[in-house]
């Protein structure tokens, strides 16, 4: 089964990001990510301080509350159908699946309007730290109202996100809703055809959490984003031309030209190549070099 954040990843990085993840998915990846950094360590902890504090403020407004461990096993499943048939005014971390999908909403919010629990219905709210919306929450919040939809009888007609600065924004779900049902089909399309032996060309950008790994592959390949103030678009008129790394683009002769690249940019991505690939002495001075190799005394 597929989760949402599978599906938010592949609506933003569709051909790497998402491949190593139906790859580890398929229990496939026998390769290991790099550790958590301090940093992703620090905003996971800020996340889950901003959902706390949220709870905190509702409880003290005299809200009702069921908090559950959102682990997605049958006791959580059957703990959100009993807290939503209860009428319970949010409920944090409710596990909810369908026969392709599963999940643990932030939180969900009871609303006044009937479905198959009573007199009541419930939209899902997404806690983000980020003071801005992003693609991948409305992915997010709009799959969790796809697997709301068997258990209120209806799809909810709206949901939230709760962004940084305790600042609710709400959006009707018909805005996105046929641009997330074209999204599930080119999901289900990219999980048919996946083929583990293609791996796809390591490529700078956000691939979710396999970032630093994708980061990590490109350092062990000498790739030509090590080039300071190297472009992507530039890098792929390198590529192109058969330079692939930095060590090769150091290595190119003047005068070279490289189609859709002028000549200035070239020169100056080439001394740049050369510059970081100088040595320095044990006093840290830069060692001079004859083209891409070390000066001869």
């Amino acid at each position: 089964m597929i989760t949402p954040s599978q599906l938010s990843l592949f609506s933003i990085n569709p051909v790497i990001g998402a491949w190593w993840e139906e790859l580890q998915a398929q229990k496939l990846f026998d390769g290991s990510k790099p550790a958590v950094s301090e940093l992703d360590q620090q905003l996971f902890a800020d996340g889950l301080r901003h959902e706390q504090v949220l709870l905190t403020k509702l409880e003290k407004a005299g809200h009702s509350i069921a908090r559950l461990p959102g682990k997605q096993t049958e006791a959580d499943y059957a703990a959100t159908r009993e807290a939503m048939a209860r009428g319970v005014e949010f409920i944090h971390q409710a596990s909810l699946r369908n026969e392709e999908m599963r999940g643990s909403a932030d939180l969900l919010r009871r609303i006044d309007r009937p479905s198959l629990m009573g007199e009541w219905s419930y939209i899902p709210i997404e806690c983000k730290l980020a003071s801005k919306p992003k693609t991948t929450f409305l992915v997010q919040a709009s799959a969790y109202c796809e697997l709301l939809t068997p258990l209120l009888g209806h799809r909810p007609d709206q949901f939230e996100l709760y962004l940084g600065g305790g600042k609710y924004q709400p959006y009707g779900t018909d805005q996105f809703w046929a641009w997330y049902q074209l999204l599930r089909q080119r999901y289900r399309q990219f999980r048919e055809s996946f083929d583990p032996a293609v791996i796809p060309e390591d490529a700078p950008g956000d691939h979710g959490g396999w970032s630093t790994f994708i980061e990590q592959r490109l350092e062990e390949a000498r790739d030509l984003m090590l080039v300071a103030g190297m472009r992507q678009s530039q890098r792929q008129k390198l590529r192109a031309a058969g330079i692939t790394s930095i060590e090769e683009l150091a290595a190119v002769p003047g005068g070279t030209a490289i189609t859709g690249l002028n000549g200035e940019a070239l020169h100056e991505l080439r001394q740049q190549a050369e510059l970081q690939l100088t040595p320095v002495d044990a006093d840290g001075r830069l060692v001079p070099r004859c083209g891409s190799r070390p000066a001869c005394p």
